[in-house]
Protein backbone atom coordinates (compact mmCIF):
# COMPACT_ATOMS: atom_id res chain seq x y z
CA UNK A 1 0.00 0.00 0.00
CA UNK A 2 1.15 3.23 -0.46
CA UNK A 3 0.30 5.04 2.18
CA UNK A 4 1.46 8.20 -0.31
CA UNK A 5 -1.20 9.09 2.79
CA UNK A 6 -0.03 12.04 0.96
CA UNK A 7 0.39 13.36 3.68
CA UNK A 8 3.66 15.29 3.59
CA UNK A 9 5.16 18.27 5.58
CA UNK A 10 6.75 21.00 2.94
CA UNK A 11 7.61 23.85 3.96
CA UNK A 12 8.09 25.80 7.79
CA UNK A 13 4.64 26.61 9.60
CA UNK A 14 2.77 23.73 7.29
CA UNK A 15 -0.51 23.56 7.57
CA UNK A 16 -2.50 20.16 8.79
CA UNK A 17 -5.44 20.45 6.84
CA UNK A 18 -8.48 19.19 8.76
CA UNK A 19 -10.84 16.25 7.27
CA UNK A 20 -13.94 14.33 8.71
CA UNK A 21 -14.79 11.07 8.21
CA UNK A 22 -18.11 9.59 7.09
CA UNK A 23 -19.44 7.56 9.64
CA UNK A 24 -21.89 5.25 8.11
CA UNK A 25 -23.80 4.67 4.57
CA UNK A 26 -25.86 6.77 2.82
CA UNK A 27 -27.69 7.20 -0.90
CA UNK A 28 -25.58 7.46 -3.69
CA UNK A 29 -27.60 9.99 -4.61
CA UNK A 30 -26.18 12.74 -2.07
CA UNK A 31 -22.44 11.41 -2.39
CA UNK A 32 -20.55 14.29 -3.31
CA UNK A 33 -17.96 12.26 -5.79
CA UNK A 34 -20.68 11.46 -7.78
CA UNK A 35 -22.16 14.78 -8.22
CA UNK A 36 -20.24 16.50 -11.66
CA UNK A 37 -18.38 19.70 -11.67
CA UNK A 38 -20.39 22.70 -13.17
CA UNK A 39 -18.46 22.29 -16.24
CA UNK A 40 -19.32 18.93 -16.43
CA UNK A 41 -22.92 19.15 -16.42
CA UNK A 42 -22.93 21.60 -19.15
CA UNK A 43 -20.94 18.98 -21.31
CA UNK A 44 -23.65 16.17 -20.78
CA UNK A 45 -26.41 18.94 -21.73
CA UNK A 46 -24.53 19.76 -25.01
CA UNK A 47 -23.66 22.87 -23.97
CA UNK A 48 -20.18 24.10 -25.37
CA UNK A 49 -17.35 24.22 -22.83
CA UNK A 50 -14.41 22.95 -22.12
CA UNK A 51 -15.25 19.34 -21.13
CA UNK A 52 -17.87 19.49 -24.51
CA UNK A 53 -15.84 17.56 -26.74
CA UNK A 54 -15.09 14.64 -23.70
CA UNK A 55 -18.79 14.15 -23.70
CA UNK A 56 -20.33 14.11 -27.10
CA UNK A 57 -19.83 10.56 -27.48
CA UNK A 58 -19.98 8.92 -23.84
CA UNK A 59 -18.00 5.98 -24.96
CA UNK A 60 -18.47 1.94 -23.46
CA UNK A 61 -18.57 1.39 -20.04
CA UNK A 62 -15.51 -0.44 -20.56
CA UNK A 63 -13.70 2.21 -22.74
CA UNK A 64 -14.17 4.77 -20.16
CA UNK A 65 -13.39 2.66 -16.93
CA UNK A 66 -9.89 1.71 -18.81
CA UNK A 67 -9.46 5.37 -19.63
CA UNK A 68 -10.29 6.80 -16.45
CA UNK A 69 -7.31 4.32 -15.29
CA UNK A 70 -5.11 5.06 -17.42
CA UNK A 71 -5.63 8.59 -16.37
CA UNK A 72 -4.71 7.84 -12.99
CA UNK A 73 -1.64 6.11 -14.03
CA UNK A 74 -0.58 8.92 -16.20
CA UNK A 75 -0.65 11.08 -12.82
CA UNK A 76 -3.62 13.26 -13.82
CA UNK A 77 -6.45 12.11 -10.91
CA UNK A 78 -8.69 15.00 -11.15
CA UNK A 79 -9.07 14.55 -14.91
CA UNK A 80 -9.79 10.72 -14.45
CA UNK A 81 -12.97 11.35 -12.01
CA UNK A 82 -14.71 12.92 -15.06
CA UNK A 83 -14.53 9.39 -16.84
CA UNK A 84 -14.96 6.86 -13.72
CA UNK A 85 -18.28 9.22 -13.11
CA UNK A 86 -19.60 8.42 -16.44
CA UNK A 87 -18.59 4.36 -16.32
CA UNK A 88 -20.64 4.28 -12.89
CA UNK A 89 -23.47 5.94 -14.44
CA UNK A 90 -23.99 3.17 -17.10
CA UNK A 91 -23.37 0.55 -14.83
CA UNK A 92 -24.27 1.81 -11.26
CA UNK A 93 -24.16 -1.64 -9.63
CA UNK A 94 -20.53 -2.13 -10.72
CA UNK A 95 -17.83 -1.82 -8.17
CA UNK A 96 -14.61 -1.21 -10.04
CA UNK A 97 -15.61 2.64 -11.31
CA UNK A 98 -16.03 3.33 -7.44
CA UNK A 99 -13.00 1.33 -6.34
CA UNK A 100 -10.73 3.80 -8.95
CA UNK A 101 -12.97 6.68 -8.17
CA UNK A 102 -11.60 6.20 -4.46
CA UNK A 103 -8.40 5.90 -5.79
CA UNK A 104 -8.56 8.79 -8.01
CA UNK A 105 -9.90 11.16 -4.95
CA UNK A 106 -6.92 9.53 -2.01
CA UNK A 107 -4.44 11.03 -4.79
CA UNK A 108 -6.01 14.14 -4.97
CA UNK A 109 -5.93 14.44 -1.29
CA UNK A 110 -9.99 14.64 -1.14
CA UNK A 111 -9.90 11.59 1.82
CA UNK A 112 -13.73 12.10 2.49
CA UNK A 113 -14.81 11.60 -1.00
CA UNK A 114 -12.37 8.92 -1.80
CA UNK A 115 -14.10 7.04 1.83
CA UNK A 116 -17.45 7.14 0.36
CA UNK A 117 -16.48 5.68 -2.77
CA UNK A 118 -14.88 2.78 -1.37
CA UNK A 119 -17.71 2.24 0.98
CA UNK A 120 -19.90 2.63 -2.26
CA UNK A 121 -18.02 0.12 -3.94
CA UNK A 122 -18.15 -1.99 -0.78
CA UNK A 123 -21.94 -2.08 -0.90
CA UNK A 124 -21.93 -3.70 -4.01
CA UNK A 125 -18.91 -6.08 -3.80
CA UNK A 126 -18.03 -6.64 0.07
CA UNK A 127 -15.27 -8.73 -0.61
CA UNK A 128 -12.86 -6.39 -2.64
CA UNK A 129 -9.69 -6.27 -0.59
CA UNK A 130 -8.55 -3.44 -2.98
CA UNK A 131 -11.47 -1.08 -1.97
CA UNK A 132 -11.18 -2.31 2.03
CA UNK A 133 -7.50 -1.72 1.68
CA UNK A 134 -8.22 1.79 0.36
CA UNK A 135 -11.15 2.39 2.68
CA UNK A 136 -8.89 1.31 5.09
CA UNK A 137 -5.93 4.15 3.93
CA UNK A 138 -8.47 6.73 3.74
CA UNK A 139 -9.13 6.31 7.39
CA UNK A 140 -5.49 6.44 8.09
CA UNK A 141 -5.18 9.79 6.42
CA UNK A 142 -8.19 11.43 8.54
CA UNK A 143 -7.04 10.23 11.41
CA UNK A 144 -9.18 7.32 12.24
CA UNK A 145 -6.93 4.29 12.84
CA UNK A 146 -9.70 2.34 14.78
CA UNK A 147 -11.98 2.28 11.72
CA UNK A 148 -8.95 1.45 9.62
CA UNK A 149 -7.68 -1.15 11.12
CA UNK A 150 -11.36 -2.82 11.17
CA UNK A 151 -10.91 -2.75 7.08
CA UNK A 152 -7.56 -4.05 7.01
CA UNK A 153 -8.56 -6.88 9.06
CA UNK A 154 -11.74 -7.86 7.10
CA UNK A 155 -9.11 -8.28 3.94
CA UNK A 156 -6.79 -10.32 5.98
CA UNK A 157 -9.55 -12.69 6.61
CA UNK A 158 -10.32 -12.75 2.71
CA UNK A 159 -6.50 -13.18 2.15
CA UNK A 160 -4.20 -13.82 5.11
CA UNK A 161 -0.91 -13.55 2.86
CA UNK A 162 -1.85 -9.67 1.90
CA UNK A 163 1.28 -8.14 2.38
CA UNK A 164 -0.27 -4.58 1.95
CA UNK A 165 -2.80 -4.99 4.44
CA UNK A 166 0.04 -5.95 7.07
CA UNK A 167 1.25 -2.97 6.35
CA UNK A 168 -1.40 -0.83 6.34
CA UNK A 169 -2.27 -2.45 9.68
CA UNK A 170 0.60 -1.58 11.01
CA UNK A 171 0.33 2.52 10.12
CA UNK A 172 -2.95 2.37 11.75
CA UNK A 173 -1.44 0.30 14.98
CA UNK A 174 1.18 3.16 14.97
CA UNK A 175 -0.97 6.05 14.73
CA UNK A 176 -2.88 4.97 17.35
CA UNK A 177 -0.24 4.66 20.18
CA UNK A 178 0.15 0.73 20.24
CA UNK A 179 3.97 0.94 18.54
CA UNK A 180 4.55 -2.67 19.19
CA UNK A 181 1.27 -4.04 17.38
CA UNK A 182 2.35 -2.34 14.65
CA UNK A 183 6.10 -3.54 14.47
CA UNK A 184 4.17 -7.35 14.68
CA UNK A 185 2.17 -6.16 11.42
CA UNK A 186 4.77 -5.16 9.94
CA UNK A 187 6.91 -8.02 10.81
CA UNK A 188 4.20 -9.83 9.64
CA UNK A 189 4.05 -8.44 6.39
CA UNK A 190 8.06 -8.65 5.32
CA UNK A 191 7.39 -12.84 6.08
CA UNK A 192 5.02 -12.36 3.20
CA UNK A 193 6.92 -10.46 1.23
CA UNK A 194 10.64 -10.04 1.95
CA UNK A 195 12.68 -7.08 1.56
CA UNK A 196 9.16 -4.47 0.47
CA UNK A 197 10.56 -1.28 0.91
CA UNK A 198 7.12 0.21 2.00
CA UNK A 199 7.21 -2.15 4.57
CA UNK A 200 10.67 -1.73 5.72
CA UNK A 201 10.26 1.95 5.29
CA UNK A 202 7.58 2.13 7.63
CA UNK A 203 9.03 -0.53 10.32
CA UNK A 204 11.92 1.61 10.85
CA UNK A 205 9.93 5.03 11.59
CA UNK A 206 8.12 2.96 14.02
CA UNK A 207 11.50 1.81 15.63
CA UNK A 208 12.60 5.47 15.65
CA UNK A 209 9.22 6.30 17.54
CA UNK A 210 9.90 3.47 20.60
CA UNK A 211 13.48 4.73 20.49
CA UNK A 212 15.13 1.23 18.72
CA UNK A 213 17.39 3.81 17.05
CA UNK A 214 19.82 0.93 15.92
CA UNK A 215 17.59 -1.32 13.87
CA UNK A 216 15.62 1.68 12.83
CA UNK A 217 18.85 3.52 11.23
CA UNK A 218 19.98 -0.03 9.47
CA UNK A 219 16.94 -0.88 7.74
CA UNK A 220 16.61 3.01 6.82
CA UNK A 221 20.50 2.93 5.78
CA UNK A 222 20.04 -0.70 3.89
CA UNK A 223 16.94 0.67 1.45
CA UNK A 224 18.65 4.09 1.41
CA UNK A 225 22.08 2.94 -0.35
CA UNK A 226 20.05 0.25 -2.74
CA UNK A 227 20.29 1.37 -6.34
CA UNK A 228 16.04 1.98 -6.25
CA UNK A 229 16.08 3.81 -3.16
CA UNK A 230 13.56 7.37 -3.18
CA UNK A 231 14.12 10.54 -2.25
CA UNK A 232 12.01 9.83 0.95
CA UNK A 233 13.71 6.82 2.47
CA UNK A 234 16.94 9.31 2.34
CA UNK A 235 14.86 12.07 4.11
CA UNK A 236 13.44 9.62 6.22
CA UNK A 237 17.13 8.22 7.74
CA UNK A 238 17.93 12.09 8.47
CA UNK A 239 14.73 12.09 10.18
CA UNK A 240 15.71 9.29 12.29
CA UNK A 241 19.12 10.46 12.94
CA UNK A 242 17.38 13.63 14.13
CA UNK A 243 15.55 11.81 16.41
CA UNK A 244 18.19 9.92 17.78
CA UNK A 245 20.02 13.23 18.55
CA UNK A 246 22.69 12.71 16.06
CA UNK A 247 22.54 15.75 14.13
CA UNK A 248 25.87 15.67 12.18
CA UNK A 249 24.87 12.47 10.71
CA UNK A 250 20.81 13.93 10.02
CA UNK A 251 22.65 16.75 8.21
CA UNK A 252 24.42 14.77 6.32
CA UNK A 253 21.82 12.78 4.65
CA UNK A 254 19.48 16.31 4.74
CA UNK A 255 22.10 17.45 2.34
CA UNK A 256 21.39 14.72 -0.53
CA UNK A 257 18.32 15.85 -0.91
CA UNK A 258 17.91 19.78 0.57
CA UNK A 259 19.76 22.85 0.10
CA UNK A 260 21.28 24.49 3.44
CA UNK A 261 18.31 26.67 4.76
CA UNK A 262 16.18 23.21 4.36
CA UNK A 263 18.79 21.65 6.29
CA UNK A 264 18.51 24.16 8.67
CA UNK A 265 14.70 24.31 9.22
CA UNK A 266 14.84 20.17 9.32
CA UNK A 267 17.49 20.18 12.43
CA UNK A 268 15.37 22.80 14.06
CA UNK A 269 12.66 20.65 14.00
CA UNK A 270 14.11 17.07 14.50
CA UNK A 271 15.11 18.99 18.23
CA UNK A 272 11.21 19.88 18.21
CA UNK A 273 10.49 16.60 17.33
CA UNK A 274 12.62 15.14 20.57
CA UNK A 275 10.83 17.32 23.10
CA UNK A 276 7.03 16.02 21.58
CA UNK A 277 5.20 13.21 23.17
CA UNK A 278 4.21 10.39 21.93
CA UNK A 279 1.12 11.07 19.84
CA UNK A 280 2.21 14.47 18.71
CA UNK A 281 5.76 12.74 17.34
CA UNK A 282 4.12 10.23 16.10
CA UNK A 283 1.49 12.61 14.17
CA UNK A 284 4.62 14.58 12.74
CA UNK A 285 6.25 11.56 11.65
CA UNK A 286 3.76 9.99 10.29
CA UNK A 287 2.27 12.84 8.42
CA UNK A 288 -1.39 12.41 9.99
CA UNK A 289 -3.85 14.75 9.58
CA UNK A 290 -5.80 15.91 12.64
CA UNK A 291 -8.95 17.03 13.00
CA UNK A 292 -7.86 20.16 14.26
CA UNK A 293 -6.13 22.60 12.17
CA UNK A 294 -2.70 23.24 13.81
CA UNK A 295 0.31 25.28 12.62
CA UNK A 296 3.82 22.63 13.04
CA UNK A 297 6.36 24.95 13.28
CA UNK A 298 9.83 24.24 11.32
CA UNK A 299 8.22 21.44 9.93
CA UNK A 300 10.65 19.23 7.42
CA UNK A 301 10.94 18.83 3.50
CA UNK A 302 10.49 15.20 3.77
CA UNK A 303 8.25 12.81 2.07
CA UNK A 304 5.86 10.77 3.99
CA UNK A 305 5.39 7.08 4.67
CA UNK A 306 4.73 4.29 1.65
Amino acid sequence: MSLDITRRFRTAAAMILCSLVLSGCASDAIFGFLRPRPEEAAAEKGDKGPKAGLTAKPGSYSSLLRLGNSTIAAGEPKAAVFFLRRAHQIEPVKADPLVSLGRAFALMGAYNQAAEAYRAALTRQANNTVALRGLGGALIALNQPYLAIDQFDAALRLDPADYRSYNGMGVAYDISGDHRAAQAHYRVGLMERPGEPAIRNNLALSLALTEDFKESVSLLTELSNEPAAKRRHRLNLALVHGLAGDYRRAARWARRELNEDEVRDNLLYYHTLRSMGDSGKTAAVFGIYSRTPSRVSAAPRRAATN
